[in-house]
């Protein structure tokens, strides 16, 4: 089989079918290894979503990603600083005063404090603490996964142009170069290349990007253990074990373009 996109999703699915005896894969990657937002992200978990089905997924996934990490080469580091919600209004409040008795039905549930009560917070109203919720170092994981596969999976850098497909069936890929790899079996794990991708085989699926920008300053005494979030600034931020203060923006910007600062 052909697996396109060595990231979170892709490391993952060859590592489990490895476990599994699967052999004869073939993963394609474009650019390296956790490319994209496998690599650049916050590093955070999360249990508290505002639907059911995310609630429970996370529950799930959250038990096997402690679990993993047992079994990883390298330590993920896996530890617990809490999500911690600026609510500004009493809309806000009100809203997580019903996700409080959601998430207290799965036996989750924060908190409401003055945000006072954190050192770091020079401001006054409501906040909402999550403290089962965390971070851990997702390029740990990455690597755990690329090392246990490396000799097991025939891995390419390459560029896919093409799904391949005839008469309803799938027949492979075709590379950026004109080369062609046959395979009835072709899996696409390409975070926001996937649409595109899937459309040469003629497979319309709403999967675009939605680009975010994230920041990172150099290592400060630390001081800031949940990760804020402030939907009135909509804005992120929290800090390292190393000491770095990491954070981000939360603003909409659909689809592939070129980097500008006029985003900020």
């Amino acid at each position: 089989m052909i697996i396109i996109g060595a990231g979170g999703h892709g490391l993952s699915l060859a590592y489990h079918l490895v476990k599994k005896g699967v052999k004869d894969i073939i993963l394609v990657e474009q650019s390296r290894i956790g490319y994209g937002s496998s690599s650049r992200n916050a590093s955070r978990f999360r249990y508290h979503f505002y639907s059911k089905e995310n609630i429970e997924f996370a529950l799930e996934g959250i038990k096997y990603l402690i679990s993993q990490k047992k079994e990883l080469k390298y330590n993920p580091l896996i530890y617990k600083t809490g999500y911690l919600w600026l609510l500004h209004d009493e809309n806000l409040i009100e809203s997580f005063k019903k996700l409080h008795s959601l998430w207290s039905s799965y036996s989750i549930g924060g908190k409401f404090l003055e945000c006072r009560e954190f050192e770091f917070l020079k401001v006054n109203g409501t906040c909402y603490f999550a403290p089962q919720d965390g971070a851990f170092h997702h390029d740990y994981i990455l690597y755990s996964y690329y090392e246990e596969i490396k000799d097991k999976v025939d891995i390419k850098y390459a560029k896919v142009s093409k799904i391949l497909h005839n008469n309803g069936k799938i027949t492979g890929i075709k590379l950026e170069s004109g080369e062609e790899i046959k395979d009835d079996v072709v899996i696409v794990t390409a975070g926001v290349w996937s649409g595109e991708l899937l459309k040469t085989a003629n497979i319309n699926l709403p999967i675009y990007p939605d680009r975010k920008e994230i920041f990172i300053t150099e290592d400060v005494k630390f001081g800031i253990k949940p990760l804020v979030i402030d939907f009135k600034r909509e804005i992120y931020f929290s800090h390292t074990l190393k000491g770095e203060i990491i954070g981000g923006i939360e603003k909409e910007d659909i689809g592939f373009k070129e980097f500008s600062i006029s985003f900020l």
